[in-house]
């Protein structure tokens, strides 16, 4: 809706003060347009310097999440290459390794320890 003073905009006088004479209708419209117009055109190069600022941070951003990425990969296998492993011997029984130690629970390593701590103590059960 208009206001009063656009409404009397319309009707300024086109003349120098003095008797009343017609006036013609301002196109207000065109005015600010005219007005406008310039102060725009200045922010489209700002709008596309923007846009360029915001492509080159998208980009930016993807490479960082690539880098993380691949560095969080790397941290896995690190840790995976560390991490405890147990697996299953084919004769029955385990073996297991976690930070550079192993143990091999596998059955014939079990006998052979059983029949090494029982060797020492079985000679003794036949001497007087």
């Amino acid at each position: 809706m208009a206001g009063l003073r656009d409404l009397l905009m319309r009707f300024r006088p086109v003349s120098t003060p003095g008797p009343a004479a017609t006036g013609v209708p301002a196109d207000r419209t065109a005015e600010l347009a005219a007005e406008l117009t310039p102060s725009l055109a200045r922010l489209d190069s700002t709008a596309a310097e923007a846009e360029a600022v915001r492509a080159a941070a998208r980009r930016e951003a993807d490479r960082i999440r690539r880098d993380a990425a691949r560095r969080a990969e790397v941290i896995t296998a690190r840790a995976s290459a560390r991490s405890e492993r147990v697996t299953e011997h084919p004769l029955g029984g385990v073996i297991g390794a976690a930070g550079g130690r192993s143990a091999d629970l596998s059955l014939d390593a079990v006998a052979l320890r059983v029949l090494d701590d029982a060797s020492a103590g079985i000679e003794s059960l036949w001497q007087p």
